[in-house]
């Protein structure tokens, strides 16, 4: 859902406004690990941007990814203009967990989701993104995922007001 009085855009179909736009997107392994997994990928990153320019002024926003860890493309909100989008879809295609299935596929060293291990692809930490997103105090939140999180970064473990450690989906939908 979204608010205030700012830009439109549609995102798989799903059409929302706000003045404030974070995308969260996994970049974990299994994003890529079926056989249609690399184009449904690039269909993602197509449709990001595809959203990113819809958006008009006064709309800001940024991207985040979730996979080993959460990481932002931008410490702030970014303003909705042609070059920005350029970069910050330069950086989202460099998370791309895509190279490193071609590599291992190439190499004959395919092995699923055993590949990624060891690099920013291994797990789902969204609450990770999600506390990054949560500092940007959004009034639209786009998450896209094909599977439930992981919880394996236990130092960045986030905790509910009654001291319960956010490690299950159930405790990170009441910590949202």
């Amino acid at each position: 859902g979204g608010g205030g009085n700012g830009s439109g855009f549609s995102f798989f179909g799903i059409s929302s406004s706000g003045t404030k736009i974070l995308f969260l997107i996994d970049i974990s392994g299994s994003m890529v690990g079926s056989d249609t997994g690399i184009a449904n990928y690039q269909a993602v990153e197509a449709e990001v941007q595809k959203a990113l320019e819809q958006l008009q002024s006064p709309a800001t926003f940024n991207l985040l990814t979730f996979g080993a860890k959460g990481e932002r493309y931008r410490s702030k909100m970014q303003d909705a203009r042609g070059r920005e989008v350029e970069q910050a879809m330069s950086w989202l295609k460099r998370q791309s967990p895509v190279p490193v299935k071609e590599k291992a596929v190439k190499a004959g060293r395919w092995k699923g989701s055993e590949t990624f291990r060891n690099t920013p692809h291994f797990g789902t930490e969204l609450h990770e993104a999600l506390s990054l997103a949560f500092a940007l105090h959004p009034d639209v939140m786009v998450i896209l995922s094909d599977g439930g999180p992981t919880f394996m970064s236990r130092p960045n473990i986030p905790k509910l007001e009654d001291g319960t450690r956010v490690e299950s989906a159930p405790a990170l939908l009441a910590w949202v």
